[in-house]
């Protein structure tokens, strides 16, 4: 025995139409306009935040470094240096941005890679500084300033190191290429 479903009048397409299922070429097409837009829309700002997370990073790590080797000189109850340097092994002239390391003496506490291609951490210290001793006190040599950017603009945000002669170091976001 067969069972017969009734169809209603709505189901059955009309005289000379297909029932068609899915998305024509041009809907899809608007749908990629309105995307493509939002995409560009939202790429700048995505920049600037990336741009952001990595300056803060850097100056993060920067910071870091400055409290360690101060922890050290005090812990160690002596002089402890902080100080630029490309090869990992021992003190360089030069901007921060080739990387530092920290040292007790001959010892390398702490080894940090140099920058990213694009960015730059230069003191702004007159004269500049590309070393940092902390005493056996906890008391750092010298205030420093660090100015940490990108060096093709893509945003403009920076950060500010500034470590006291106390040894405290603090980092601020500037955008006008000083530190004050």
């Amino acid at each position: 025995m067969i069972l017969a479903v009734p169809q209603t009048q709505s189901s059955i397409p009309p005289k000379g139409r297909m029932l068609t299922l899915g998305f024509t070429l041009i809907e899809m097409m608007i749908v990629l306009i309105i995307l493509g837009v939002l995409i560009a829309l939202v790429a700048p700002s995505f920049q600037n935040a990336t741009l952001g997370s990595k300056l803060g990073a850097y100056a993060n790590n920067f910071v870091a470094s400055t409290y360690l080797a101060r922890g050290e000189a005090l812990k160690r109850n002596t002089n402890v240096v902080m100080c630029v340097s490309a090869d990992g092994a021992s003190c360089t002239t030069g901007n921060w941005n080739q990387g530092w390391i920290v040292k007790a003496g001959s010892t390398i506490l702490q080894h940090q890679a140099a920058l990213a291609s694009g960015f730059s951490m230069a003191s702004l210290t007159t004269p500049s500084t590309s070393s940092m001793t902390f005493k056996s006190t906890g008391i750092g040599s010298d205030s420093n300033l660090i100015l940490v950017s990108r060096t093709n603009p893509s945003g403009n945000q920076q950060r500010c190191i500034k470590v006291e002669a106390t040894g405290k170091a603090s980092v601020s976001i500037v955008t006008t290429n000083t530190c004050s």
